[in-house]
């Protein structure tokens, strides 16, 4: 019964909901215009760590992220600064490390008739093989009578504000035993709004995310309105499997550009839109099935791990 209540519920709030997404789908048509998944025969461009790939938009010249380690003083006792081990675990004991942010249990974003999909709380928690934060995503077949799919995920979001600075992020994307499964989008974003609806045309949204269906690349994007006639500006980029292992994803956001680092290496300057409003940062998993994340893989429980998050402000 509850089942079908929610299924009632989200189909109401599709109906009510949709004058608004009606003015928002311009936006996403031309987010997803940008991020036209790649031709899978063709060769990817190779990138050295000693010399980024010249094709990424690399001017002008990339900032350096500031180093800050758990260690050091500056993160310690400078109350704007801000450091979450999420693989300590004796911060487990006895405590909340996630008392600094909210688990989502709203709706996720892809929700159509045939696929339903929303955040759980229960999704986010210590990943008992690992030290760190695992974020779920489970997919299952809908009821015989409606068909469809039910993807269910975990997102965390912080409870303060952050603005320029730099943003360090130790993460493995979501994977199975270290591999992508398509069916899933992976994202670390700076968000002053609360998706699916946009309410002020002042908004920070600056996102890294990796789609289960093509693991090779990142979609990386930066917007500071909702105005439509703006676009956001993006970037995708070949930088090799992130479901593998664990990686150093890093944003160094400034007044007039935007920075990302991937384990050291300088992939993308964002030098239009750039945000100017203070963002909540944002780790999110959630499945999908369709072109942006892969179809649905049924039955096959993925996660998203996360073990550290630090900030220095600029």
């Amino acid at each position: 019964m509850f089942f079908y209540l929610a299924m009632l519920y989200q189909a109401l709030k599709v109906i009510l909901l949709k004058p608004f997404r009606e003015k928002r789908s311009p936006y996403v048509e031309r987010i997803r215009t940008i991020h036209v998944p790649p031709n899978p025969m063709a060769p990817l461009p190779e990138l050295s760590a000693d010399i980024p790939d010249t094709t990424h938009p690399l001017e002008p010249e990339p900032t350096r992220p500031i180093d800050c380690q758990e260690s050091s003083p500056c993160c310690e006792v400078h109350p704007t600064r801000q450091v979450d081990d999420f693989s300590n675990l004796a911060r487990w004991q006895g405590s909340d490390v996630l008392a600094q942010w909210n688990r989502s249990d709203w709706g996720a974003p892809g929700f159509t008739a045939q696929h339903h999909t929303g955040f759980l709380t229960h999704l986010a928690e210590l990943a008992e093989d690992v030290p760190a934060l695992s974020l779920k995503v489970e997919q299952y077949a809908g009821p015989p009578k409606l068909g469809g799919v039910r993807s269910v995920g975990a997102e965390i979001k912080s409870k303060d504000l952050f603005h320029y600075g730099t943003y360090e992020f130790i993460v493995q994307m979501g994977n199975k035993d270290g591999k992508a499964v398509s069916g899933s989008v992976s994202a670390i974003q700076i968000l002053t709004r609360k998706p699916p609806i946009f309410t002020d045309t002042h908004a920070t949204d600056i996102r890294v995310e990796f789609l289960g269906d093509s693991p090779e690349w990142l979609y990386l994007s930066n917007s500071a309105t909702t105005v439509e006639a703006v676009e956001a500006e993006s970037s995708t980029v070949p930088f090799g499997e992130l479901a593998d292992e664990f990686h150093k994803i890093q944003i160094v956001w400034e007044r007039t550009k935007v920075t990302y680092w991937v384990d050291d290496v300088p992939i993308a300057v964002h030098t239009k839109n750039v945000p100017f409003t203070p963002g909540k940062v944002c780790f999110s998993h959630y499945g999908s099935d369709g072109e942006w994340g892969g179809a649905a893989t049924i039955g096959v429980e993925r996660r998203m791990l996360v073990k550290r998050f630090s900030y220095i402000p600029a």
